[in-house]
């Protein structure tokens, strides 16, 4: 796309109206492969461009670069941007040269390494030491408040807002446990979702959780008609989650989005979330160490002191 004013000259490229109807359909995330092909052949057909050499060409390579094609692959945001190689290489590139030995490239990748550390640590510590505002009363968006990094919560909140205050239902139909809704968001095209009311699973046409790992805000409009209070734990993606590093550390498993895995993830965010809003005070620490001591007794008369032995041998 940087590539086009080069290619159809000044004239054309000065054309506001040619370079908004040419991104429109180059990078709506939404678009269909059928809706794309049918919009790039209306611009093309527009102002002539049918058979100009380098659109054709890259019409040919259309499955390498355009959103439509990679709508039901992870790609968590980052599809449309190298800015992600490029950060790495900028922090490993100013830690070495040349002419640096292999002793030096290795003291000064371990340095690097241990600044990204500490960027990470402090991260973590904004993160648990801030709770962002709820701009709806709805429990689901609390529910993400607990779940989620501040900053991925954010753009959660952004999709619960628009799915309470911009989204509505054009139809719906119901075939047994399962209901189709047709949500549409101002003048963006209709999405249509399905909703199993069965096993709670959802799916929308608009593939914003298969790209990015986040529920779109026509699936939280759908929550909200059904009155779903939490995201189910199969949508809550583990590397968004306030837990990610923990599970880490501790060996468990990051990729998946298992039930285990997010219950844990939520464990240790609200016992850190405890852990700051407590160690204001000595005496809340205190009610802290006590009511942990209380579990702690709990699961001992559950599971034994076999559970407390194989703790320690590990």
């Amino acid at each position: 796309m940087s590539k086009v004013v080069e290619k159809v000259g000044n004239v054309i490229s000065k054309d506001e109206e040619f370079r908004r109807a040419l991104n429109d359909v180059v990078w709506c995330e939404t678009l269909s492969v059928e809706e794309f092909e049918r919009g790039w052949q209306d611009v093309m057909e527009k102002y002539s461009l049918g058979d100009h050499r380098w659109f054709r060409l890259m019409y040919d390579l259309r499955s390498y670069w355009i959103h439509a094609f990679f709508n039901d692959l992870f790609i968590g945001g980052l599809l449309r941007t190298t800015s992600r190689s490029e950060a790495a290489n900028s922090v490993f590139g100013s830690c070495t040269n040349q002419h640096a030995s292999l002793s030096e490239l290795f003291n000064n990748f371990e340095g690097a390494i241990d600044a990204q550390h500490l960027a990470q640590a402090k991260l973590n510590v904004e993160c648990e030491g801030h709770f962002p505002l709820c701009q709806t009363p709805l429990l689901i968006e609390k529910h993400a408040a607990a779940v989620y990094t501040v900053n991925v919560f954010y753009d959660v909140q952004a999709e619960v807002i628009a799915g309470s205050f911009s989204c509505c239902s054009v139809r719906s139909n119901v075939e047994g446990l399962v209901t189709r809704y047709e949500v549409q968001d101002g003048d963006e095209p209709v999405s249509t979702v399905s909703f199993d009311s069965g096993n709670v699973v959802v799916e929308c046409t608009c593939n914003m959780f298969s790209r990015v790992g986040l529920l779109c805000r026509h699936i939280f409009w759908v929550f909200k008609d059904r009155s779903v209070v939490s995201i189910p734990s199969r949508y809550v993606v583990a590397r968004w989650t306030k837990g990610a590093c923990v599970r880490q550390l501790l060996g468990v498993q990051r990729g998946g989005a298992s039930e285990v895995d997010v219950a844990i993830g939520e464990a240790w965010a609200e016992f850190f979330s405890c852990v700051t809003m407590a160690s204001r005070s000595v005496d809340h620490v205190t009610k802290l160490n006590a009511a942990l001591k209380d579990f702690n007794a709990f699961l001992l008369a559950e599971n034994g002191p076999s559970v407390r032995s194989s703790s320690s041998k590990k």
